[in-house]
């Protein structure tokens, strides 16, 4: 890529980070509402301004966590910026980056004749992105489960990139791992590779063997029939975007420990995943 003007936009650390690297590649760069970066009076008419001048808008990952609004953290957590109101300031001779844009955005870009790249259909972004998850994992686990790795009966839902590596490096840590997917394919990838496999998830007694319950799959798998014959001691953990596998106000009624965990590479590597951000903006696109 040549070097541009870059507008950051929102976002955890990942984005701080991405305005150095960004710099240091010698792009032109300025941040609005992101973790360690000033914004002034917040404002449409200082938003206006901080777009018009950039050709690249580099939004978070995800773009939106409720799709009402940029997904903000740090001091800026509670502010609220509307996504459909940044879209409508966005003009066809500028480009939108983001991750896991959601349909309703994605939408708007399109009948607007808006360009945009969407980081999470790169291969090498999902990738990278997968193997700092699987890693960043770790630490939730060891946080709120009272047993160790090794003792742990996993039963892991989903064998998509990131279930991939979460089932590969707690293996080697001594996990023992039972994988559910509904994919067929996938299910066979799983088996090839040694582990434990379930295609159907009945709501029978054969779920109080797992003492970690991990969810990658974005769509509710656990039913309430599907709780009560979950180990009332079992650690729950929920990595996938809206609305989840748990039906959240369900699982914390009956006192399961459970923890949603979404942007773990912002939380636990955001300069690794700031790099391979910018990387992937410099190289392919």
């Amino acid at each position: 890529m040549k070097k541009s003007k870059f507008l950051i936009i929102g976002g955890d650390l990942r984005q701080s980070y991405c305005a150095s690297f960004l710099r240091d590649s010698g792009h032109e760069v300025s941040c609005f509402l992101v973790p360690g970066y000033h914004t002034p009076t917040i404002s449409i008419d200082v938003l206006k301004k901080y777009i018009s001048n950039a050709k690249y808008i580099l939004c978070p990952i995800p773009f939106s966590r409720d799709k009402i609004n940029i997904s903000t953290y740090g001091e800026y957590a509670d502010t609220k910026l509307s996504a459909e109101l940044l879209l409508s300031l966005i003009n066809e001779k500028q480009t939108l980056i983001s991750g896991a844009i959601h349909r309703d955005a994605a939408d708007i870009l399109t009948k607007r004749d808006i360009p945009y790249y969407d980081l999470m259909t790169f291969n090498s972004f999902k990738e990278a992105n997968s193997r700092l998850t699987a890693e960043g994992l770790i630490k939730d686990i060891i946080e709120i489960c009272p047993f160790s790795i090794p003792e742990s009966n996993i039963l892991l839902t989903g064998y998509g990139s990131c279930g991939k590596y979460i089932a590969s490096v707690l293996s080697l840590l001594g996990a023992h791992i039972t994988i559910y997917n509904r994919n067929k394919s996938y299910d066979c990838v799983a088996k090839m590779s040694g582990f434990t496999t379930m295609t159907s998830l009945p709501p029978n007694d054969e779920l109080k063997k797992f003492n970690l319950i991990i969810n990658t799959i974005p769509s509710v798998i656990f039913t309430p029939a599907h709780l009560e014959h979950i180990h009332p001691k079992a650690c729950l953990l929920d990595i996938a975007g809206s609305p989840g596998g748990f039906q959240t106000d369900i699982v914390k009624k009956n006192n399961f420990t459970f923890r949603v965990c979404p942007g773990i590479p912002g939380k636990t590597s955001p300069m690794t995943a700031a790099r391979i951000i910018c990387h992937i903006i410099n190289e392919e696109i």
